[in-house]
């Protein structure tokens, strides 16, 4: 079943900042408001398109009340660190490798349908606000190799 706005983050293994580092991703975002963009892989055409305006905006939508943006895919953390760094996100997009797809799975956000492009089920695309936990927006593409309701301009409405 698909998280939704109400419910709270699942206990999910995470790889954060270098390999080896695993945290529960609840810990990540508790005590604060998290903005989280899920996408489907590092370095693909669509999502090397969309997160550079999260990291454009980074002080914009923290100024409106964000403590921390997060981007969130189905790579290693290797993989996510050196994104990071092409993306210009170390101190305005966390990027966080959900490298078994614990995440994406637990949240019921996975899509099978890109493995055979991708080589095994991925993250599909999403954003959620989350504040110490807890789902309070949530938005879901249909079509992952698309961004229409997970776009910064989407975010700066729920803020």
């Amino acid at each position: 079943m698909a998280l939704k706005a109400g419910d709270s983050i699942p206990s999910a293994t995470i790889t954060v900042d270098s390999p080896g580092n695993h945290v529960d991703i609840k810990d990540v975002v508790k005590g604060k408001k998290t903005l989280l963009v899920g996408v489907v892989g590092a370095f693909t055409p669509t999502c090397n398109n969309q997160i550079p305006s999260f990291v454009k905006q980074a002080d914009a939508l923290k100024a409106k009340g964000v403590d921390q943006i997060a981007c969130i895919t189905v790579n290693d953390a290797f993989v996510c660190k050196e994104w990071g760094k092409i993306l210009h996100a170390e101190d305005k997009v966390r990027i966080l490798a959900d490298d078994q797809c614990n995440f994406a799975k637990a949240a019921g956000l996975e899509v099978d349908a890109l493995a055979g492009l991708l080589g095994n089920v991925r993250s599909g695309r999403y954003m959620m606000l989350v504040n110490d936990g807890k789902v309070e927006k949530l938005s879901v593409e249909a079509d992952p190799s698309k961004v229409t309701c997970t776009d910064v301009d989407t975010a700066k409405s729920w803020l």
